[in-house]
């Protein structure tokens, strides 16, 4: 993946220019001394982007670079330089192959992406079902609470009433107590 578009354009500048001379670009190439614009193009799309999509260049700049050199009857590991019309179409090649897999990996990317946010989107869909549910049965829990709440009321509202009940007979028997002694004082 290109990291600075800019810096990317310039080294893919001097890398395919043999005359280019931004001297800084190239010499973060690896292949920067070579004179074969491929390696530098190679060495451009191996460092800025995905391994697989310099991969996949490489494999089909050789692919054309061999079928370019059994065309011109040159052997396997011949001293004879490959001719500089087939390196142009071996890193022409090279640079359609890394556009078609870079367009693969975009979309492999892309959709999962979309498969991961679609699994978001259910996971959030989920749970704001359960708050939906939880809501929808807020009213009937706060019936059974007020129900519960009733009962619990009437149940001390009836011990309170016995305990008055109660206090009123102490009362009443401490006066009728305090009435007969006061009585019985009064006649002795």
């Amino acid at each position: 993946m290109v990291k600075d578009h800019g810096q990317g354009r310039r080294i893919l500048r001097a890398a395919t220019d043999p005359k280019h001379p931004d001297v800084a670009a190239l010499a973060q190439l690896p292949f920067a001394g070579t004179p074969n614009p491929l390696h530098r193009l190679l060495s451009f799309l191996t460092t800025m982007v995905h391994p697989a999509v310099g991969a996949a260049a490489a494999q089909r700049a050789a692919e054309v670079l061999e079928a370019e050199a059994t065309a011109a009857g040159l052997a396997k590991g011949a001293a004879d330089p490959v001719p500089p019309l087939a390196t142009a179409r071996a890193a022409a090649h090279a640079l359609q192959a890394a556009a078609t897999k870079a367009r693969k990996l975009q979309a492999e990317t892309e959709a999962e992406m979309q498969r991961w946010a679609l699994t978001a989107a259910e996971l959030l869909s989920q749970r704001v079902a359960k708050k939906v549910e939880a809501l929808l049965s807020l009213p009937e829990i706060i019936v059974q609470e007020r129900r519960e709440n009733q009962a619990q009321y009437q149940q001390e509202k009836a011990k309170r009433d016995g305990l008055k009940a109660q206090f009123d007979q102490v009362v009443a028997a401490r006066e009728a107590q305090a009435k007969a002694q006061a009585e019985a004082g009064a006649q002795g």
